[in-house]
C-alpha cells in the first residue's frame, strides 16, 4: 500500500516511515524544529481537539443560561424539539442523525438518534433514554464527548429535580417523534 506525504494542519508534512509502521515527520521538519518540536506540535493538535471539545460545550452551557431560566414544562409539543435543537443538534445534528456540525470534532460520531428503536427491536425503552440522557445515574451514557445533562440542568442552570425531568422528557417525546418508520 502507497502512503502519500500529507502536510499537516501545524504545517509539518508527514510521511508513512515503514520501519516504525507508522507516521512519522518528515526529516526536514524534524532537522528544522527538533524532536522536542515535534512532541510539542503533536501535543499541541492534541490540546486543540480537546479545547474545540470543551469550547463546544461550554458554547452549549453559555448559549442556555443565557436564555430564559424558567423550566420547560414539556407541555408544548413543540418544546422537545427547541430543546434538542439548543443542546442536542451541534454534535447530533438538527435531523438527529449524528452529523452536526461538531461531529467531525469526535473520535466516535455521535449516534443516529433516529434508529434508537430500530436497533432495539422496534422498540423505544422511554426510561432508559431518559435515564441515558439524565446521565446521573448510568455507567453506559455514550460517549465521554456527551454531556451529563442532569448534572448541566440541575447545577449549571440552578434547575430543582422537576424541571430538569420535564426538559429530559421534553427531549425524550421528541426523540420518540423522530424515529425511522420499521417497514
Amino acid at each position: 500500500m502507497a502512503h502519500a506525504a500529507r502536510t499537516h494542519m501545524s504545517g509539518l508534512r508527514t510521511h508513512w516511515d515503514p520501519v516504525l509502521n507508522r507516521t512519522s515527520w518528515t526529516s526536514a521538519d524534524c532537522r528544522n524544529i527538533g524532536t522536542r518540536g515535534i512532541r510539542e506540535v503533536r501535543k499541541g493538535v492534541h490540546m486543540r481537539t480537546v479545547l474545540g471539545a470543551a469550547a463546544v460545550v461550554l458554547v452549549i452551557v453559555t448559549a442556555s443560561a443565557a436564555k430564559s431560566q424558567e423550566p420547560a414544562t414539556g407541555t408544548s409539543s413543540d418544546e422537545g424539539r427547541k430543546l434538542f435543537v439548543t443542546y442536542c443538534a451541534r454534535c447530533h445534528g438538527r435531523s438527529g442523525r449524528g452529523d452536526g456540525p461538531a461531529a467531525d470534532d469526535f473520535r466516535l460520531r455521535p449516534a443516529d438518534l433516529t434508529r434508537i428503536a430500530s436497533s432495539n427491536a422496534g422498540v423505544f425503552v422511554t426510561e432508559r433514554i431518559h435515564r441515558i440522557i439524565d446521565g446521573r445515574d448510568v455507567t453506559a451514557h455514550g460517549s465521554i464527548d456527551m454531556p451529563v445533562w442532569g448534572d448541566v440542568f440541575k447545577h449549571k442552570q440552578g434547575l430543582d429535580e422537576d424541571a430538569v425531568k420535564a426538559r429530559i422528557d421534553a427531549i425524550v417525546r421528541y426523540l420518540k417523534s423522530i424515529q425511522e418508520r420499521q417497514g
